[in-house]
């Protein structure tokens, strides 16, 4: 008996490695990248310049249920042809963290992300991705305090890996 195994690469997420939502009640789905690195996490899918969605959650990503009116500790933004809304604005939704071992973090979130004028609806959001270790620290289930500038310098480095990775067709 003989077995052959093709594979081929796919351009639609993986059933391990997904974001999918609804935006205004239109299902949307796109490919996520997950990095960790000083004590903060982010998840970007979505493409530059193109219709985008990141998950920041600012210290080890405990399981639990987090209230994204408090930007402190999480926040979603969308984009969309460079027209940013946000949860920081809008202190509105909720991100569920069902798992995470450091290597790998899979949650649930809804949310209405305002650009200050306007507000979109998200939800039955689900997200299940790999998470690359990027840190200068190790992540710890410690409360990790970062001012906002603090924070708007981790998520631009982030930013820039993503790009640097999407560039490069990885």
């Amino acid at each position: 008996m003989t077995a052959a195994i093709y594979s081929c690469k796919k351009s639609n997420p993986s059933p391990d490695n997904y974001l999918k939502y609804k935006l205004d009640g239109v299902s949307k789905s796109l490919k996520p990248d997950a990095d960790y690195i000083d004590d903060a996490l982010i998840i970007d899918a979505g493409k530059i310049n193109g219709e985008r969605l990141t998950i920041f959650f600012d210290g080890y990503p405990a399981p639990g249920v987090y209230d994204l009116a408090d930007f402190d500790v999480a926040s979603i933004s969308y984009t969309l042809n460079d027209d940013p809304y946000d949860t920081i604005l809008s202190k509105t939704g909720t991100l569920v963290i069902k798992s995470y071992d450091g290597k790998h973090i899979s949650g649930t979130f809804e949310c209405k992300p305002s650009n200050g004028k306007n507000m979109k609806t998200i939800t039955e959001g689900e997200f299940n991705t790999k998470v690359e270790q990027l840190g200068y620290s190790a992540p710890s289930d410690t409360d990790s305090t970062y001012s906002f500038s603090a924070k708007a310098k981790i998520l631009q480095q982030l930013q820039k890996i993503r790009t640097a990775k999407l560039m490069s067709g990885k």
